[in-house]
């Protein structure tokens, strides 16, 4: 079992770090350290003999997994257990979080899931921001310039039917 300690070293390095630059890192601590398919976010913070942060920075320390913690669970990419095990704080990778365990897939559903689906126009948002957010880049341009396609047909009708 591996601590977030020994993947980073320096507390200062952890506490700079923003909850979705962290995440990486406590996602394949929790693959690490999953024991029948459920993690414990206790065992990332210190194991026995292992490296330590320093006493007056282990409230930084937990805060800033908790914020990574949150992160993945707003994702979807971790979740509580199911029953008992749930309710004494175990937690389970997700379908998706299983998808992103490499880092380059990670990155890409990180980049994906920061563009803001309010920027698409209503009419096409749902459909393509899915594909965006799933790294189908090609699939989301496509429909998004099928849709003005289709937008620019019906004018063109209208246009004709009054003109």
């Amino acid at each position: 079992m591996r601590s977030l300690a020994e993947e980073i070293p320096d507390v200062q390095v952890l506490v700079a770090l923003a909850p979705e630059e962290l995440a990486y890192t406590v996602l394949r601590l929790a693959s690490v350290n999953e024991q029948n398919g459920l993690f414990h976010p206790a065992s990332f913070e210190t194991q026995a003999g292992g490296p330590r942060y320093p006493p007056e920075r282990t409230r930084q320390a937990e805060l800033a997994l908790g914020e990574a913690l949150a992160w993945l669970t707003i994702n979807i990419l971790v979740m509580p257990a199911p029953g008992i095990n749930g309710n004494n704080g175990h937690m389970m990778i997700t379908r998706r979080g299983r998808k992103v365990l490499r880092r380059e897939a990670f990155d890409q559903y990180r980049q994906a899931a920061a563009f803001p689906k309010a920027l698409l126009h209503p009419r096409i948002a749902d459909q393509v921001w899915l594909n965006l957010a799933r790294g189908d880049y090609p699939t989301a341009v496509f429909q998004a310039f099928r849709a003005v396609e289709e937008a620019s047909r019906r004018q063109c009708h209208r246009a004709d039917r009054l003109g």
